[in-house]
């Protein structure tokens, strides 16, 4: 029984695969080494699938910032980075993306791709670090994420930010951390 199963599954799948309907007049189709959408859910379920370019080079129209410290605590230096068009000849408003990983995981630069996308439509955007669970405990990364808030305010006129046009953006489980967020000054 235990050989058969998985057989059978096999086969109902690669039948499934084969008779999904789809509309032939549809513009999207599956990309090249899927043979259907059904075949493409599955990778993307499976989490074979690349949706997004996670590590696009930075284009020459603007400067990157990156590495720059904002606080040192037990000995870690926590770091954000900064994305601007260059030549910015007036404050702009800044968006400030905090990476998700419910408190555990994660990096800031997993926004690259729209760290790029909206310092090219003339938003400032900035990106940081702060202390993960299995290093500090809550409430540690909420409150590095306010000092990085706080240092960007203070540093605003360095990198052509409006400190009264900030928006904080992230991806997080339970989102914890925009409550106690302080955009205000």
């Amino acid at each position: 029984m235990r050989k058969i199963l998985p057989a059978l599954l096999a086969c109902s799948l690669a039948v499934a695969c084969q008779r999904a309907s789809t509309d032939p007049d549809r513009p999207l189709q599956a990309p090249r080494g899927y043979l259907n959408e059904t075949l493409l859910n599955i990778a993307y379920g499976l989490g074979n699938l690349d949706l997004i370019e996670s590590t696009p080079e930075v284009p020459e129209n603007l400067e990157a910032f990156k590495d720059i410290p904002y606080k040192t605590i037990n000995g870690q230096e926590l770091q954000l980075d900064i994305y601007r068009k260059k030549g910015l000849r007036e404050p702009a408003p800044t968006l400030i993306f905090v990476h998700g990983g419910a408190w555990k995981k994660g990096k800031r630069q997993d926004y690259l791709p729209y760290l790029i996308d909206y310092a090219e439509k003339g938003y400032v955007t900035a990106t940081l670090s702060y202390r993960l669970s299995g290093v500090a405990t809550f409430p540690a990364a909420a409150q590095d994420v306010n000092c990085g808030i706080k240092w960007i305010k203070q540093h605003a006129e360095d990198y052509g930010i409006d400190p009264d046009r900030l928006a904080l953006i992230g991806g997080f489980c339970r989102g914890p951390s925009f409550p106690s967020a302080r955009l205000r000054r």
